[in-house]
């Protein structure tokens, strides 16, 4: 099959990045042909063997870039002749439409307001009603059911035009190695010399305050644990505030890498307090990996959490729903940690590529054949 995929961004990177290039893999190996519509790619993507349109940037602002890729996609898109087209950005002319991001009417009431009012975001928000409204993208595949209700919700949408696709995890890759994990805890803790029988919190972020570290921090003077930060440097001010609030032995980042798996191996417990997440990457490969997790219920990827797998943070912006529910983690036996870790692995062991890429080829053939 003949598919064009849309992005401004084609390059490795962050959650939906990384998915996007992932997919396009996957489907390229099992035989389709793949043209990406994009403004950037990196070696990387570029090994993957699709045909890329390299549509030029334009606009001179944020805003006009944003619109001036929707232009020039919805032409792109038109000569290349695909039987397929999939949109997975702020677009608003394809056959389907991939909301990875979420919904940005609802992300929109958790920015600050100089943000709110910012010409980019008013351009996203224009553009996402374009887009659930206008009729010209026949039908919409979210990552979590959190998502499908709020799109139903607040655009009008009709049941039959919102599928749920979850996102795959590459389960040979994310899944559990007690020993490895065991190992890895011991010789980390080793060299950041603390003690590897207090429990360790991993958080894993590109964007901090969005994922929830502020609450973190204010909760984490009153815990019992040691957080493993994993992602991009923490600024000046995150640095000042650990030397502030004395927690220089109590939180530490282990930089950015390239293959989180080791640290979701030794961690006791995954720790994501996001305000909005669409349906997290991360939490879905940590609990492969089979590490129960503290997970906010503003992220899609919670309806894979209950009592048997983790715990939901209903009000992940308070740091003492933070410390209650750490209390609460603390408190659980290694027998009964062990059985979490191993219904957390069972919750998503069904979330393979070939089911994923399975789902999409059965709402390709339902929809739009």
């Amino acid at each position: 099959m003949k598919i064009a995929v849309i992005y401004d961004r084609f390059v490795r990177g962050g959650g939906l990045e990384n998915y996007l290039s992932d997919f396009v893999g996957h489907l390229i190996f099992r035989g389709h042909e793949i043209t990406v519509v994009t403004t950037r790619t990196d070696a990387e993507t570029q090994a993957i063997g699709a045909e890329i349109v390299r549509l030029r940037p334009g606009g001179l602002t944020p805003a006009g870039r944003i619109a001036d890729f929707d232009h020039q996609a919805r032409i792109a898109v038109e000569k290349i002749g695909a039987e397929v087209s999939i949109g997975f950005g702020r677009t608003t002319s394809h056959d389907l439409h991939r909301a990875g991001g979420g919904c940005h009417k609802v992300y929109n009431e958790l920015l600050s307001p100089i943000k709110r009012l910012s010409s980019k975001n008013r351009r996203e928000l224009q553009l996402e009603r374009e887009l659930y409204t206008s009729g010209r993208t026949k039908h919409f595949v979210v990552n979590s059911t959190m998502v499908a209700n709020q799109l139903r919700n607040i655009y009008n949408l009709e049941s039959s035009r919102v599928s749920v696709i979850h996102t795959a995890v590459d389960t040979e890759r994310f899944c559990p190695d007690l020993y490895e994990g065991r190992t890895l805890k011991r010789d980390i803790c080793a060299e950041l010399r603390i003690d590897p029988e207090v429990p360790v919190y991993l958080f894993v972020s590109l964007g901090h305050r969005r994922k929830g570290l502020d609450a973190i921090m204010e909760a984490w003077p009153e815990i019992d644990g040691h957080v493993w930060i994993v992602g991009n440097p923490l600024d000046k001010t995150y640095l000042k505030a650990l030397r502030k609030m004395g927690l220089e032995r109590k939180v530490f980042h282990l930089g950015r890498k390239p293959d989180p798996t080791p640290y979701y191996r030794a961690a006791d417990f995954f720790l994501h307090p996001t305000l909005y997440d669409a349906c997290a990457n991360t939490v879905l490969q940590s609990m492969a990996c089979g590490v129960p997790g503290l997970i906010s219920k503003h992220d899609g990827a919670c309806q894979f959490v209950d009592d048997s797998t983790g715990f939901i943070l209903e009000n992940p912006w308070d740091p003492q729903c933070i410390i209650d529910t750490v209390i609460r983690a603390n408190a659980v036996s290694a027998e009964d940690r062990l059985k979490m870790a191993q219904a957390a692995t069972r919750a998503v062991s069904h979330l393979s590529w070939d089911y994923h890429l399975g789902s999409w080829m059965t709402v390709i053939d339902q929809k739009l054949g």
